[in-house]
């Protein structure tokens, strides 16, 4: 019985189940009304049901042998998973959450319920159905956690703090609820998601515990926001005097309004919303590669024994595969290198070196097999037949200081295969030009390069702006192709959609690849894809290619779906562009195939460029603000322990990042290096020994196992490197925590780097050689001595064990950790918060650490012992206060050696007394010999032969930052150029010439060693300290030096301080140039020693020294006197130095001169020159070389470097005619002018302002009236002033001159009490330009008056023939005043169209039109609801017959059945007309045969297909357009007319209308079609109803003719003569009288394209809309009655009269 009770548990389960079916489909018996009592029936049942489980359970009993397939899926083979079993688990299915916070709770609740019928289950098999229900970002959150039972309750706390916070969800309802939306009236969709987002959001916020009912007049607010102003306007009404709406109130008006947009609301409009909106979901990240070759297979598991073939999946191995065996051996071993095959076995689940095979080559007896075995002489590639697109490797070059960052990037494109044709993705787009408008480009998608090319030929089409780009292209197999032309960036977009756009950078190039396809494409019969939306239509077209998108965007274009046909049918991959089609099409015979490999990468040549460009000295760096942000978080969270070390805290850019799984990475190179490790049992040691040593001195700590869970971590990478030569610390551990996490970001990348506070190398040395004694120190493991905050430690976790057999452990560590991106600033931040800190107790000690300090090494020194002790001192307490020790001491003074332990010592103190010790010490770079105080270098031969690349290794390996090998470096530098020059590849041997120069080099490059350089370079009780640079240049290149000149009691001496050398640019460039550049570098490395001594020594005097008496004219002459580049290095020169320091030296006594040509390291050793300077530097000043004449340094570059002054002589006329004819603004014309009038009186006794005042204007005025008088009145004015007669024109005004000279009119009002110039006004021409801006003046300055007042107010000042006429048309051109009063385009009347005056029958043409709405009352009762209803008119328009169906509403269902009752009365009709009515345009849709849903199966119905069987035609007039539809207007303003004269305000019933509506009809088809004829014997017009009844529908009924005896061919004939008679009357009246255009008979304005239009609504003109003519759509007639125009809310169709063009042009 108990093992039965599951099946019957099923059994009463589906029982229940159909009972439920039955109730709901009211199949039930009459007495069954719901489903009460089945429910009741298994809540009764589970009773029993749980009871009997709760007894097997105790008894150990079996309630079922076998398991639900489902339920094997999760469960192990015990009793308790049979438990799960019997408790039907499987049959609910177990949610999946994402990470998407909104689902959050509902997860919680449905999981926890769903489990709570298990409370058997153990935590271990419940955490395994958590992480299997969950995906996205929440499963990374608790991927790091193992799979315990303990972790279970972890994994739940992680997830509830991450997305149970209610305010976060709140926060997302709100701002669900504030997202601007758009509502509009006739928007179905947008109502219906405002009502889902309202209930939705404040559902939601109720379950949280929100009463969201208290906030109905904030949401109200917020929400009636989105109402367009239509519905705005209906809420309005509907809300009334209600002050408090609630938002309930507001979703039951939004209902109510839902129906009728619904039914506005088209289909194809929703399918373009949905379509444009898709591309905005997030694009789900699938290992599916669309570029990916035939021969990746994805890996498969299999139960079989036998290992399937990774080629074919066959059952057998890969070396009997006839796929494998047919390829050429090295496409063979690129399959075994893809699918990690054994090279020695091919064989799978081991590397090479791990074979266990012992058989090799037969051919040539290597570790590889047979099968691999190629002639390397044989694998050229002579053709690309066989390249596969999986080929090629990517790679990434590293990047370059200073230098612009690029990637290596490869792809191949494989076009036409052998016997087949492929089709590439391509797609059309549309792309931005600069000026806005979009272009239609055709696009390769290319998954398999990294970066993105557009066509030289496309980038110029689209006007876009190109910036220079240094990287080059490789083809495939490493040839070289064209170069990159430049670069650019270009907005993109789906082609005809405005979303989504994708803004990406591209190179140019002058082709990307042949027309793709190579040859068309038959269409073949592929069904899935037949109904898709192709990206690109004309695919199968061979047509160029102008933009190769590559991986850089590629995944998010790509979208979920794909198609697959058959065998030999295209792929097709969805995408934002549509459907991408790829793969092969059909087999094809081609013998060619073409090949597309891209490989872009940074040049290596451009940095070998940095040997000939300018050298620049360190300068000053100003911090961004990523440093300041470093900075601010070090102030504000470092913090002091009390034994002093400080404890810091990691920058982050954002706080606690969540990086994502870095612990699948870690413990991967974790393995590796446990691999390496063990094939090294004595590094293995050293190493287990290191990480010893680091967690018993606490620099990291074992993390507790209740701790591991935490998801803010990053587990960083690490191993090993050896340092044989390091005097502590040989094997040092290197932690990577540049390495990225699932996410895609490292622990570097979410950190701020922090500024550079270490100075620079040059200035620590140079001041190192002016102490007497020099002593230096390092900070031991000073990272190590910072702490790290304990909440940041578990960013910085890794993975160890002492032994390959226990458990891998987790550690964190506790200190600053080399390789992480912030540790040096945190290290040397730190040096400096604790010489600003405690520096005040120690100030020579803080004055080191802050200025003498290079990272860990200390470096200073002082003249006397007791100061250097005194020093050794303060640094050694200083640093002590933060934990800081000192070693690896060394100095030339044995006393401070002595002061510090043994080992703290870098060197013996007995060295500096038995020369026989020696001493290998370096600082920061250069050796130093502490017993002779001396620097010397050290350098490497190199024996192997000389090609590019081991010359630049060569040229690197001689360190010299104080450039004191300046001659040797520049030889090698100008040999690097030399070959650059030559073009030689990387691994080529170099030019015989220069290899000989280059043996000898290296054959002297151990005389290197031998050179001994004076450390110290100052001497006690000087009494002169100077500074003198030098400056050469030659062909090759220009040198600086600076040397220091310090003069005793007793001697002078001269050493070499500091040397620059540079090679000549590949541009030449004249030998005065190259000395100015070597002045300008010996002036920076002047003013750089004297910055850096300035603290330390006093420098008496500076001189500079050059042997270019051009070059020095140039730089004693003041900069604007030479050409632009010369200017801009002297003036360099002067704001570096005083050009008087300037003074000329010999060639031969130049000490430079050897830096500028170079020198072999032989002839250096014995140059002292160079060392110490020339030979008059030891002597008084009086003999060194005397300064120049200036009238001796003019030569042929001093003049030709001058500049050249050049005179533009232009004779211009600026009259007050064209300040007139220039400005628009009377104001600022009577401005010029007053300024001309101030200026001209020439009275430097009146104080002037910047503005003009009154008196100014009036004068300017009236001496513009003067001038426009003497012009346009030249005549006149003569015989005025003479006493003659004027002409005729002005006769009648009686003119006369004022005193002022002014022509004024004399009139008849001189006795009249008014103003002197409203008697007599001054006299202006009508058509001068003056005139013109008096009147648009004084129009805008009365705010816009009409004609007379405007005219009335000129009259008072000025009289104005004409004036009338000329200010109505300046008032016509005033925007603002047509904007009240606008004008419409009225084109000619049109001729009527075909329809209208061609012989058709009754109706087959038909226009229609609504009207109403009438109000109707119910037949009976006395508390009838009136309802309201329309009337349908349907017009012919041949014979403007009239028919009328009443109607209940305005829909589209209700005009369906009309159109029914009267095509069914009418006859079949061919076309209808109408206006664009929403019901008319859903009818037309539904109706039109060419339309995709006439033939879909949801609309096969009888009316539709009698519709479309009869190909009914619907066109529509313009939108706004009434008068294109007359006919039927005419129709309805007599049927309403008709009605309301029969009726008056009385209501009828729906029986009583309708017959109302018959009696109308009839009348209106009786009216006459035209006037009577002149025929006596006509008794009747012509009417609508002759074609349709013979007779007028109201004649009386004539006499019987039953009686009168006639056959029947003669009552057809009666018939058809009638018929005929009525048509020729329609044709010789009717016709005849429509010939005469009653209006619009004129011309009237033509509209043109660009034009700015107001579009005439039914408000206020102020409130129309604004926009411009896109295009004219001209009729038979060639004129334009409708346009199509550009408006702030999209396009719009309107015809002409409902456009006025504003009048700016």
């Amino acid at each position: 019985m108990i093992s039965e009770l599951t099946p019957l548990r099923n059994a009463i389960e589906d029982d229940v189940q159909r009972m439920e079916s039955a109730v709901n489909s009211k199949t039930a018996p009459e007495d069954i009304t719901d489903n009460s009592e089945s429910q009741a029936l298994i809540t009764s049942f589970d009773g029993f049901y749980y009871e009997l489980a709760a007894f097997a359970d105790v008894h150990k009993l079996t309630m079922s042998p076998s398991m639900d397939v489902a339920t094997s899926s999760f469960a192990n083979q015990n009793s308790s998973i049979q438990n799960l079993s019997a408790f039907q688990l499987p049959k609910r299915t177990f949610p999946v959450f994402s990470g998407e916070m909104t689902e959050w709770q509902g997860f919680d609740d449905l999981f926890n319920s769903i489990l709570s019928h298990a409370p058997e289950l153990p935590d271990v098999e419940r955490f395994e159905f958590l992480k299997m229900s969950l995906k996205g970002e929440a499963l990374s959150l608790i991927s790091h956690l193992a799979l315990t039972a303990t972790n279970y309750t972890s994994a739940w706390k992680i997830l509830r703090s991450r997305y149970g916070n209610k305010r976060d969800l709140a926060r997302i309802h709100l701002d669900a609820l504030l997202a601007n939306q758009i509502v509009k009236s006739n928007d179905g969709s947008s109502i219906k998601t405002q009502i889902n987002t309202i209930l939705e959001n404040t559902a939601a916020l109720d379950n949280l515990d929100f009463v969201t009912r208290q906030w109905s007049p904030l949401l109200v607010h917020i929400v009636e926001k989105h109402l367009d102003y239509e519905l705005r306007a209906r809420w309005e009404l509907v809300v009334g005097e209600n002050h408090y709406p609630q938002i309930s109130d507001f979703v039951d008006f939004l209902r109510t309004h839902l129906r009728s947009a619904e039914i506005y609301s088209s289909c194809s409009s929703s399918d373009r919303h949905n379509s444009a909106s898709k591309p905005h979901k997030s694009v789900k990240q699938t290992n599916f590669n669309p570029r990916s070759s035939s021969s990746v297979l994805a890996t498969t598991s299999s139960t079989s024994s036998v290992k399937p073939c990774p080629l074919c999946n066959a059952p057998h191995s890969i070396r009997s595969c006839t796929l494998f065996t047919d390829k050429p051996p090295n496409e063979r071993f690129h399959i075994a290198k893809t699918h990690c095959l054994c090279i020695n076995c091919l064989g799978t689940g081991h590397s090479s070196a791990r074979c266990p095979s012992t058989y090799k080559c037969q051919s040539c007896k290597k570790s590889h097999h047979s099968l691999l075995h190629f002639n390397p002489t044989a694998n050229k590639p002579n053709t690309f037949g066989s390249v596969s697109s999986n080929t090629l490797s990517t790679k990434t070059a590293a990047p370059v200081p200073g230098a612009e960052l690029h990637v290596t990037t490869t792809s191949c494109l494989v076009r036409g295969q052998p016997q087949r044709i492929v089709l590439l993705s391509t797609a059309v787009v549309d792309v931005y030009a600069a000026d806005g408008r979009r272009h239609a480009l055709r696009a390769l998608l290319d998954s398999g390069s990294q970066a993105s090319f557009i066509t030289e030929r496309a980038a110029c089409a689209l006007m876009l702006r190109q910036f220079r780009s240094s990287v080059s292209v490789t083809t495939f197999a490493s040839s070289d192709s064209t170069v990159v032309r430049g670069k650019c960036s270009i907005k993109m977009s789906p082609s005809g959609q405005q979303a989504p756009s994708f803004s990406l950078d591209v190179s140019i190039v002058p082709h990307i690849t042949g027309p793709t396809p190579q040859v068309p494409v038959t269409f073949g019969h592929w069904d899935h894809i037949n109904s898709l939306s192709l990206a690109d239509p004309s695919y199968n077209t061979p047509g160029p290619i102008d933009l190769l998108i590559g991986a850089d965007l590629l995944p998010s274009v790509f979208l979920d779906g794909t198609r697959k046909g058959q065998v030999g049918e295209p792929l097709a991959m969805n995408s934002v562009f549509g459907w991408v089609l790829m793969g092969p099409t059909e087999f094809y015979d081609r013998s060619s195939v073409a090949t597309l490999s891209v490989n872009i990468s940074e040049p290596i040549d451009s940095l070998i460029k940095k040997f000939w460009e300018l050298e620049e000295l360190p300068t000053a760096c100003h911090l961004s603000p990523a440093d300041v942000a470093a900075e601010k978080i070090y102030t504000s969270t470092t913090t002091r322990l009390s034994s002093g070390r400080f404890v810091v805290t990691l920058p982050f850019l954002k706080p606690r990042p969540l990086l994502g799984d870095s612990r699948t990475l870690a413990l991967q190179r974790f393995k590796a290096l446990e691999c390496r490790l063990n094939r090294n049992k004595d590094l293995q040691d050293q190493y287990a020994e290191f990480m010893r040593d680091y967690l018993t001195a606490g620099h990291m700590e074992l993390i507790p196992s209740s701790e591991q869970g935490h998801p803010f971590h990053y587990y960083i990478p690490h191993h090993c490197v050896l340092k044989p030569d390091s005097l502590t610390t040989k094997l040092r551990d290197v932690f990577n925590a540049s390495a990225k996490t699932s996410a895609g970001i490292s622990l570097n990348d979410s950190m701020y780097t922090g500024p550079k506070l270490q100075p620079d190398i040059q200035v620590v040395l140079l001041r190192a050689r002016l102490w007497k004694y020099l002593f230096m120190a390092d900070i031991k493991q000073m990272y190590h001595q910072i702490l790290i905050r304990p909440a940041d430690r578990d960013y910085l976790r890794i993975l160890w064990r002492f032994s390959s057999t226990s458990p891998i452990d987790e550690y964190r560590l506790c200190t600053v950790t080399y390789g992480t991106s912030a540790a040096p600033f945190q290290a040397l931040r730190t040096v400096r918060e604790l010489a600003t800190v405690d520096g005040a107790k120690w100030p020579k000690a803080a004055s080191v650490l802050l200025n003498d300090t290079f990272v860990d090494d200390i470096l200073t020194g002082a003249n006397s012992t007791e100061t250097a002790l005194e020093c050794q001192t303060q640094i050694i307490n200083l640093c002590a206060m933060a934990q800081f020790q000192l070693r690896k001491w060394a100095s030339n003074n044995s006393q401070l050696l002595q002061t510090v332990p043994e080992e703290a010592r870098a060197i013996s103190p007995s060295v500096l007394f038995d020369s026989s010790d020696h001493s290998d010490l370096k600082v920061l770079g250069l050796k130093w010999d502490p017993v002779a105080d001396n620097f010397s270098f050290k350098a490497k031969p190199s024996a192997v032969t000389p090609t590019k690349r081991t010359v630049l290794s060569d040229i690197a390996r001689i360190f010299d930052p104080l450039g004191l090998l300046s001659p040797i470096t520049f030889w090698t530098k100008h040999v690097m150029q030399q070959l650059w020059i030559a073009g030689i590849k990387w691994d080529e041997e170099i030019p015989k010439d220069i290899a000989v120069m280059w043996t000898r080099y290296q054959s002297e490059l151990m005389l290197i060693e031998t050179v001994s350089i004076p450390r110290r370079i100052t001497f006690d009780d000087a009494t002169s300290i100077q500074l003198h640079a030098f400056s050469d240049s030659s062909e090759k290149g220009y040198a600086a030096a600076v040397y220091l000149r310090t003069t005793t009691s007793t001697s002078v001496h001269c050493h070499l301080v500091i040397g620059k050398s540079k090679v000549a640019p590949l541009k030449r460039s004249t030998i005065p140039r190259l000395e100015l550049c070597g002045a300008v570098l010996a002036a920076r490395l002047l003013r750089f020693v004297i910055d850096t001594y300035s603290t330390r020594i006093k420098i008496d005097k500076s001189h500079a020294w050059t042997d270019s008496t051009t070059a020095l004219a140039w730089i004693q002459s003041s900069p604007h006197r030479w050409a632009t580049f010369v200017a801009n290095r002297t003036s360099q020169i002067h704001e570096l130095t005083s050009p008087d320091i300037w003074n000329h030296v010999p060639t031969h006594q130049n000490p430079v001169d050897c830096a500028s040509r170079g020198l072999f390291p032989s002839e250096l050793a014995t140059h002292p020159l160079w060392w110490t300077g020339p030979a008059y530097l030891l002597e008084s000043s009086d003999k060194w070389p005397s300064a120049v004449s200036r009238a001796n340094t003019t030569d042929a570059h001093i003049s030709i470097e001058a500049r050249k002054c050049t005179v533009l002589l232009t004779t211009t006329s600026c009259s007050i005619s064209n300040v007139l004819q220039r400005f628009s603004s009377l104001d600022k014309v009577l401005h010029i002018i007053a300024y001309c009038l101030r200026f001209s009186k020439s009275s430097p006794g009146i104080p002037y302002t910047h503005l003009i005042d009154a008196r100014e204007r009036s004068h300017a005025l009236s001496a513009l009236v003067f001038y426009v008088q003497q012009t346009s009145y030249p005549d006149d004015i003569s015989s005025i002033k003479k006493g003659l007669r004027c002409s005729p024109a002005i006769q009648k005004l009686d003119p006369f001159i004022d005193d002022h000279g002014l022509i004024r009119v004399g009139g008849r009002l001189t006795n009249a009490d008014l103003p002197y110039a409203h008697k007599h006004p001054l006299l202006l021409p009508c058509h001068h330009r003056l005139t013109v801006l008096l009147i648009d003046h004084h129009h805008l300055r009365l705010k816009h008056p009409g004609s007379i007042a405007l005219q009335a107010h000129l009259q008072r000042e000025f009289w104005i023939p004409s004036a009338r006429r000329l200010i109505r048309s300046r008032i016509r051109l005033c925007v603002a005043c047509f904007r009240t009063r606008p004008r419409s385009v009225q084109p000619k009347m049109a001729s009527l169209p075909s329809y209208r005056v061609q012989q058709v029958k009754p109706f087959a043409i038909t226009g229609v039109d609504y009207a109403g709405p009438i109000t109707l009352k119910e037949p009976r009762g006395r508390k009838s609801v009136p309802k309201l209803a329309y009337f349908c008119l349907f017009v012919c328009t041949t014979t403007k017959a009239i028919h009328l169906e009443l109607s209940s509403d305005l829909s589209t269902e209700c005009f369906l059945m009309a159109f029914t009752r009267f095509s069914a009365r009418r006859g079949p009709i061919k076309e209808m007309h109408s206006d664009c009515g929403t019901n008319f345009i859903g009818a037309s849709r539904l109706m039109d045969p060419l339309h995709e849903l006439t033939h879909s199966q949801l609309f096969q119905d009888s009316v539709h297909r009698h519709l479309a069987n009869h190909h009914i035609t619907w066109h529509f007039n313009p939108p706004a357009s009434p008068h294109f539809g007359g006919l039927w207007e005419a129709g309805v303003k007599s049927t309403k007319s008709l009605i309301l004269r029969s009726i008056g305000i009385h209501k009828l019933t729906s029986e009583e209308f309708l017959t109302l509506l018959t009696q109308v009809e009839a009348t209106l088809n009786s009216r006459p079609l035209c006037a009577l004829s002149n025929d006596p014997d006509d008794f009747e017009a012509l009417t609508p109803s002759h074609f349709l009844t013979l007779e007028p529908s109201t004649s009386l009924p004539d006499p019987s003719l039953v009686n009168v005896p006639m056959s029947k061919y003669q009552r057809w004939r009666l018939i058809t003569d009638l018929h005929r008679h009525f048509w020729t009357r329609w044709k010789n009246e009717y016709l005849s009288s429509l010939q005469i255009r009653k209006k619009w008979s004129a011309p009237g304005q033509e509209l043109r394209i660009g034009d700015l239009v107001l579009v005439r609504e039914a408000t206020h003109p102020l409130r129309w809309r604004t926009g411009r003519i896109r295009e004219l759509h001209p009729g038979s007639d060639g004129i334009s009655r409708v346009a199509t125009l550009d408006t702030s809310s999209g396009p719009l169709k309107r015809s002409a009269v409902k456009l006025c063009p504003l009048p700016i042009s």
